[in-house]
């Protein structure tokens, strides 16, 4: 969406309606949800709530009124987020633009991509009427960043509160430590740099997750734009993965395959194996565990992680790829939990997808939901969510 307002119109509305200025479409959304209105005397714009069924939050803090009437202005700074009801929201961002002028919405050369997310809790979880452990998390465009976007799944483990606070502190801290030096290494994809910036945000985070006793994976896809050319790089902690559909350009009876760009971090790698028993951790030979966790790799876990056996937060981090280039089109993605890896493999998760997506104009919310149906045919065990960027 892209919105002008000029000086002489001081309220957006915003709401299910197509009247609106902003129109949305969701049911949970009232008729006019919000007024979006200047304030001359704050010299900011602030949000009120008109009396909405749902309700409206601002950086999660609910709009509070006197029953179903209109709350008080509650003034809007850079970077705030307005949801309405629980699936829209609202990222607010001021721009210096020309003279008696302001801009809100999407920039024309924004970057601009479909995603969506099929998830399902264990067997185990729904016979407890327990909730799923997977959090997902999308932040396109990234805060700071209107040629970014962010991409993230958190598989938790004993519990879902590490996988909720990840979702929330991962977007902050790779704004933050990308805002300074990463304009300049994304423009001119400078690979060491992007890859340090992307380690030190995960070191970060899991530095903020003050969890002893439990924790999740992350893995995490950076998109960006220069020009008319997207790029992505991934990094990952723990074993859930992301894999390209990619197309080659050449032998295209081949049609799409499968790519990998993620490695998984289990006991049960014999590389990380290695590292964990080095680091001293006592592990029979065939150990698949670590003190009962399957992960070698992890954030959160903090107890774990001072006892020296091994578990630690660094990622793995992808070579940058080009979504477009001379030798191969990268078409969707798929960012999944371990619980579709358990019982699919990339390639057949590849072919599913892609197969789906051919049929139904590569609507990534037909692809991810037949990837979730697939994986429950075949009776996976655990929480199974499946994030599908269409690029």
């Amino acid at each position: 969406l892209a919105y002008l307002c000029t000086k002489s119109q001081d309220r957006i509305t915003v709401g299910r309606s197509e009247g609106n200025d902003l129109a949305v479409g969701d049911g949970e959304v009232s008729t006019v949800h919000v007024f979006i209105n200047w304030s001359e005397k704050m010299k900011k714009w602030a949000v009120i709530d008109v009396g909405s069924l749902n309700g409206t939050r601002l950086n999660d803090e609910l709009l509070k009124s006197s029953g179903r009437s209109m709350t008080y202005p509650y003034p809007l700074l850079d970077g705030d987020l307005i949801r309405l009801g629980s699936q829209t929201v609202i990222r607010v961002n001021y721009e210096p633009v020309a003279k008696n002028t302001v801009k809100a919405g999407r920039r024309a050369d924004s970057l601009v991509i479909s995603a969506a997310l099929s998830a399902s809790p264990s067997p185990e979880h729904l016979r407890a009427k327990q909730p799923i452990e997977d959090v997902c998390g999308v932040e396109c465009p990234l805060r700071g960043f209107f040629k970014v976007g962010l991409f993230c799944l958190f598989d938790g483990h004993c519990g879902d509160n590490a996988a909720k606070k990840a979702k929330e502190l991962l977007p902050q801290e790779v704004s933050r430590h990308f805002f300074d030096f990463g304009k300049k290494a994304l423009a001119f994809r400078e690979e060491e740099e992007t890859k340090r910036g992307l380690q030190a945000a995960i070191a970060s985070t899991d530095k903020l997750l003050d969890f002893q006793y439990e924790g999740c994976t992350a893995t995490a896809m950076l998109v960006w734009k220069v020009n008319n050319s997207k790029y992505l790089q991934v990094a990952n902690v723990g074993d859930s993965a992301c894999v390209l559909g990619v197309r080659p350009k050449a032998g295209a009876a081949r049609g799409i395959i499968a790519r990998k760009v993620t490695v998984d971090h289990r006991v049960s790698n014999k590389t990380e194996r290695a590292r964990l028993v080095s680091c001293g951790a006592k592990l029979p030979e065939n150990a698949t565990r670590l003190h009962g966790l399957s992960l070698s790799r992890a954030l959160g876990d903090q107890f774990l992680k001072s006892q020296n056996v091994g578990l630690v937060c660094d990622p793995h981090v992808s070579e940058i790829v080009k979504v477009r280039s001379d030798e191969e089109d990268v078409v969707f993605a798929i960012i999944a939990s371990d619980g579709l890896w358990d019982v699919l493999s990339p390639e057949l998760a590849v072919e599913r997808a892609a197969t789906v997506g051919a049929s139904s104009q590569w609507r990534p919310d037909v692809m991810s939901s037949q990837l979730l149906r697939l994986a429950k045919k075949k009776k996976s065990t655990d929480d199974v969510s499946v994030l599908l960027v269409q690029f």
